[in-house]
């Protein structure tokens, strides 16, 4: 095989397949959102955010915002969790070829009922006691 040949080989065969590469890539999208406090309305760092489908998870960053790049097109579940605040499950976030959804997600607060911890603690103190085996 010459040499020119064998140039023009490689030419035409990276021709064929780089196009096919890019047009993979192109075809994927992104999903980009912020976590923010219900009742505040103000950002929460640090929210766990997860893709279900695709089992990926990110937290959100200082402004409460998050992002996942390079999303195949699709219909996704995003469910978000953060201590002290009650789980939120976003359903039907549609990416598409190349585009970028957008999605807002404000969690409420955890109530914690005090009467119930109050009632569970000094049911817990009413326990048996020590009792020493000296008579």
């Amino acid at each position: 095989m010459s040499l020119k040949l064998g140039a023009t080989l490689v030419v035409a065969l990276l021709a064929a397949f780089t196009p096919a590469s890019s047009q993979v890539i192109g075809q994927s999208g992104a999903i980009r959102g912020s976590v923010h406090d219900r009742d505040f309305d103000v950002p929460l760092v640090r929210a766990r955010v997860t893709l279900v489908e695709a089992l990926l998870a990110t937290q959100t960053d200082a402004d409460g915002l998050f992002r996942f790049e390079r999303v195949p097109p699709g219909t996704y579940t995003l469910s978000v969790t953060k201590d002290g605040y009650e789980r939120k499950i976003v359903t039907e976030v549609v990416v598409a070829p190349g585009q970028l959804a957008e999605v807002h997600v404000d969690l409420e607060s955890e109530v914690v009922d005090l009467d119930d911890l109050l009632t569970q603690r000094v049911r817990a103190q009413r326990r048996t006691p020590l009792v020493s085996g000296r008579g």
